[in-house]
C-alpha cells in the first residue's frame, strides 16, 4: 500500500509541476506576443492580457504549494533560533498545525467561491471562459498546501 501511495503522490507532484511549467511558458510566450503586438495592427491585446493574468494566478497558487512542499517559502526563525533543540520540534509542529488549519479553511472558502461563480454563470470579459474554471486554481493551490502541511505535520509529530 505504501508503494502505491508513493507512486500516486509522486505522479501528482509531477503533474502539479508540469501545470506550473505550462502556465509559466504560456506567460512568457503571451507577454512576448503582447510586446510584439504593440507594434503591429493586430488587435488581440485584451485576449493576451487575460491569458497572462489568469496564467499568473495559476502559477502563483500552485507555485506556492510547491514552495511549501520544498520548504522554500519565506520563514521567520528568530524565535526558533533562541530555543533549545528539543523545543524547536514542538514549534515546527505548532506551525504545521496552524498552517494546515489556515490552508484547509481557505480551501473550503474558495470552493464556496467556485460554487457561487458556477451558479452566477460568470464568464471572462475577452475570452468568455467560465470564471469558475479559471478560478479553480485557488482551491487547487490551497488543497495542495493543506495536503503538504498535513504530511509535514505527521512527520514532525513522529519526531516529537
Amino acid at each position: 500500500m505504501s508503494n502505491l501511495l508513493k507512486y500516486l503522490f509522486g505522479n501528482l507532484e509531477k503533474l502539479q509541476e508540469l501545470v506550473v511549467i505550462f502556465f509559466m511558458g504560456t506567460m512568457v510566450s503571451v507577454a512576448f506576443l503582447q510586446i510584439v503586438g504593440r507594434y503591429t495592427p493586430f488587435p488581440f491585446s485584451s485576449y493576451f492580457e487575460e491569458i497572462l493574468r489568469y496564467s499568473f494566478v495559476w502559477v502563483s497558487m500552485l507555485g506556492g504549494a510547491i514552495a511549501l512542499k520544498n520548504k522554500s517559502h519565506i520563514g521567520l526563525n528568530v524565535l526558533s533560533g533562541l530555543l533549545p533543540e528539543n523545543m524547536k520540534k514542538y514549534i515546527r509542529l505548532w506551525g504545521d498545525v496552524v498552517s494546515f488549519l489556515v490552508s484547509a479553511s481557505l480551501t473550503v472558502i474558495s470552493f464556496r467561491l467556485i460554487l457561487k461563480l458556477y451558479r452566477l454563470s460568470m464568464v471572462s470579459t475577452s475570452l468568455e471562459i467560465p470564471m469558475w474554471i479559471i478560478s479553480l486554481s485557488i482551491p487547487a493551490g490551497f488543497m495542495f498546501m493543506s495536503f503538504y502541511c498535513l504530511i509535514d505535520m505527521f512527520k514532525d509529530f513522529k519526531s516529537c
